[in-house]
């Protein structure tokens, strides 16, 4: 016999369909709420993200700590604030060490490529003349690209750019309260980890069916883990590359190859699509000084690529996620066209857990369908 509705039930269904019907009616309306509301929250999301990231380097000190003192009986909150403050200072000191390295040789570069603009301006000007660009302008500006010109249309174009400036400034104070907001709620996530994991499980239990509770739980503890696997091997593996081909450009005398080398280990966390957009960069600003030393960073960058890959890597880091090569890429695909490079790094644990949980689903069902069958013919 079928069980009648509640007359409590049927109010929720009413209500819920008048609220649905009144949202497609004023999608906009909708949608326009869920972006302010996403722009609300939207530090505390680059917080979280900011925290699962930095987790994997803190949890690493985390473990040399204790093990250096293993002898002693160390406080959980100093292990934590000592990991926490040592993550800190690498991050931010190899993002300075980058910019410091990058900066001074790309402006000292500038030159070099304007040079060069010149001595090549007839190919250079029949391709801007193909592209209706006019080749003439263009080499005026480049002539008369100096520090005295450039100040001179500053200045005598402050008023007109005012309003711009003040509107520009209005969104760097927005981009640095931003990223204050960010770094707190990323500080006191990674500070209370441990009691904040204790809560959101209480929650989890408390208001949903236990088998789905264990399954969402092994589904959050398998993402962690698969995420600290792929994130530690892709730095890894863009720190090996990158000093392999420092390395092997300062053998050959190749031009730029702090920068270039810098550059790979940053555009390398970037699976599969990161290398070869650092290659194509060193190339470009290689070739501006001499072809042939290009040509010869393009094979350097791809041997050594094949050699780190193929011998160095797997020794070291083995299988990082455990996906084959198809869903890494159709990972990478989605996750960039939905949150850009973020979403690159993040999608691939993702889809990671995804398939090796379908696919311990499929076995399981044709294991049973297998053991049916046996079944079937035994009786």
């Amino acid at each position: 016999m079928e069980k009648k509705l509640t007359f409590k039930q049927i109010m929720i269904i009413v209500a819920f369909g008048i609220i649905l019907f009144v949202g497609l009616m004023n999608i906009g309306t909708v949608f326009s709420a869920l972006g302010y509301a996403v722009g609300i929250v939207s530090p505390l999301v680059y917080g979280g993200v900011a925290a699962a990231v930095l987790n994997v380097l803190m949890s690493a000190i985390e473990k040399g700590i204790r093990k250096l003192f293993k002898k002693r009986v160390l406080k959980d909150g100093l292990v934590t604030a000592v990991s926490l403050v040592l993550s800190l200072v690498i991050v931010f000191g190899a993002v300075a060490g980058v910019i410091l390295l990058v900066v001074p040789q790309f402006a000292s570069a500038v030159p070099m490529i304007v040079s060069s603009i010149k001595d090549n301006w007839g190919v250079i000007s029949e391709f801007l003349s193909d592209i209706n660009v006019d080749p003439t302008a263009v080499y005026n500006l480049l002539t008369n690209l100096d520090a005295g010109t450039v100040l001179q249309k500053l200045t005598s174009g402050i008023g007109d750019v005012f309003g711009t400036v003040i509107s520009a400034a209005s969104s760097i104070t927005g981009g640095v309260f931003t990223f204050l907001i960010s770094l707190v709620a990323c500080i006191y996530i990674l500070v209370g980890k441990k009691k904040l994991a204790k809560q959101m499980n209480g929650v989890l239990y408390a208001y949903v069916d236990k088998k789905w509770a264990d399954k969402i739980s092994s589904f959050c503890k398998t993402l962690n883990d698969t995420f600290k696997r792929f994130l530690s091997s892709q730095c890894i593996d863009a720190c090996i590359l990158g000093a392999l081909l420092c390395v092997t450009m300062l053998v050959l005398r190749l031009p730029y190859a702090g920068v270039i080398s810098a550059l790979t280990v940053i555009f390398a966390l970037i699976p599969y699509f990161g290398a070869f957009f650092s290659c194509a960069l060193g190339a470009f600003f290689i070739v501006l000084i001499d072809l042939k030393s290009a040509l010869i960073f393009i094979v350097v960058f791809l041997v050594v690529q094949q050699i780190e890959g193929n011998l160095i890597y797997p020794k070291i880091v083995g299988t990082s996620v455990g996906l084959p090569a198809l869903w890494t890429l159709l990972a990478v695909y989605v996750g960039g066209k939905l949150f850009g490079v973020v979403g690159m790094i993040l999608f691939i644990p993702v889809v990671s857990v995804a398939y090796t949980m379908l696919s311990d689903n499929v076995k399981k069902k044709l294991a049973d369908k297998t053991k049916e069958k046996e079944d079937e013919a035994v009786l």
